[in-house]
């Protein structure tokens, strides 16, 4: 391999793949332009001793569990614009990395340590996923990123910050979020966004008004508040609320520019949802599931969602009894080309998965476009047995005693 490799010196792409036991002597390769370790977890932090000499080098993707730091000498390499280190077991870039002053792209664990040199990066565009525990100075330098377009970071609460630094993470990051805002910043994916309660979604409204992706992970966040009609530019919202009522989607039914949207609930919706012909003119995907209480009363009237393409339920079938019930009536979407369903098997019978399951083939089937159904059960082996199967079964256990005891 190293003779093939001594004639190839002017290579300008060189991936490793799980089956490399061991690296050439790569300081050759000084006309590398792109470079990939990829699940190569026999290699270790030996194997990228030599990045420095990689002068000319614009991507570098880590994806290799042996490898658990950079070097500090990869601030040398200047015309680096990718830096992937998913699937790596990197937990801390080196200050180093401020240097990397062309360096558009910085993909990250979600536990690894960022350093506060982060803000020198003034090229940067994406960075992902800065879910660590970040500084109060690290927030602070985000504001000087005035060229990142998408932002996918981890919020902190005061677990971790005593009352007085949680105020000045807060201060910090409306900050920064202001800046970003008035300049490139359009895709923000915020973890832990339960933190800062209903305050976060205030803060977004005054800070990132042009925002064209929201996304905000729980664990649960509180009700959704009216002010999230103001981002008028999104297409994409993805958000995690305790639940949602008829009026909450009057709200997210009038985002003009809206073509995908999640809600994930901790609890199913209390009262039947009507959706109107003058609510999600453009959306095209709508995901709607929920962990905890209630059934599913879903009814689209006459010219709803005119543009929807595709729609993914996910319910409890235990619940499909509750006050609320289970009813969909979907026929009126005159674009629907694919419905999805996740049916919540978790303690409930046989006889009321089945029949939830009836009910969706029925309403497919009905349908004048006739769209296409996928439906998955979760917790299938937690259903509980029917009760007339549980009567049948004790008196087969009982009569088998009987005959047992018989001489």
């Amino acid at each position: 391999m190293q003779d093939l490799m001594n004639k190839c010196s002017h290579i300008r792409s060189l991936s490793f793949f799980r089956e490399n036991k061991e690296t050439p002597h790569v300081p050759k390769f000084r006309y590398l332009r792109v470079l990939v370790f990829e699940d190569c977890d026999s290699l270790g932090n030996q194997h990228i001793k030599y990045l420095r000499f990689f002068c000319q080098l614009k991507y570098l993707r880590i994806n290799s569990e042996g490898i658990t730091e950079l070097p500090d000498k990869i601030g040398d390499l200047k015309n680096l614009q990718t830096l992937d280190i998913h699937g790596s077991k990197i937990g801390k870039l080196p200050a180093a990395i401020g240097r990397l002053q062309n360096l558009l792209y910085l993909h990250v664990n979600s536990d690894v340590e960022l350093p506060d040199e982060v803000g020198d990066l003034q090229a940067l565009q994406v960075l992902s996923d800065a879910f660590s525990y970040n500084s109060i100075k690290f927030v602070e330098e985000l504001r000087r990123l005035t060229k990142l377009r998408s932002l996918h970071i981890g919020l902190h609460s005061s677990l971790k910050l005593c009352y007085h630094d949680m105020r000045r993470y807060e201060e910090a990051l409306k900050s920064s979020l202001t800046v970003l805002g008035k300049h490139s910043l359009r895709s923000l994916v915020i973890s832990r966004a339960d933190c800062l309660g209903n305050y976060l979604m205030d803060l977004l409204c005054d800070t990132v008004p042009c925002l064209q992706v929201l996304v905000m992970y729980g664990p649960w966040n509180g009700m959704l508040s009216e002010r999230i009609a103001s981002l008028d530019n999104l297409s994409f919202l993805a958000i995690c609320v305790r639940s949602i009522k008829q009026k909450d989607l009057w709200v997210l039914g009038g985002l003009p520019s809206l073509l995908k949207l999640e809600l994930h609930l901790l609890y199913g919706p209390d009262e039947r949802l009507i959706i109107s012909s003058q609510l999600f003119q453009c959306l095209k995907k709508f995901k709607l599931k929920y962990e905890f209480g209630g059934g599913l009363s879903m009814v689209c009237e006459k010219e709803a969602m005119p543009k929807l393409q595709m729609l993914h339920l996910r319910f409890k079938a235990m619940e499909t009894k509750s006050n609320t019930g289970f009813e969909l009536r979907l026929e009126h979407l005159s674009s629907l080309r694919h419905l999805s369903v996740t049916v919540d098997c978790d303690d409930a019978t046989r006889r009321r998965v089945e029949a939830a399951e009836a009910t969706i083939r029925n309403t497919v089937r009905i349908h004048p476009r006739c769209p296409t159904l996928e439906i998955k059960r979760k917790w299938e082996s937690d259903m509980v047995k029917d009760e007339d199967e549980m009567e049948r079964r004790e008196c087969t256990i009982e009569e088998e005693e009987v005959q047992h005891q018989d001489p």
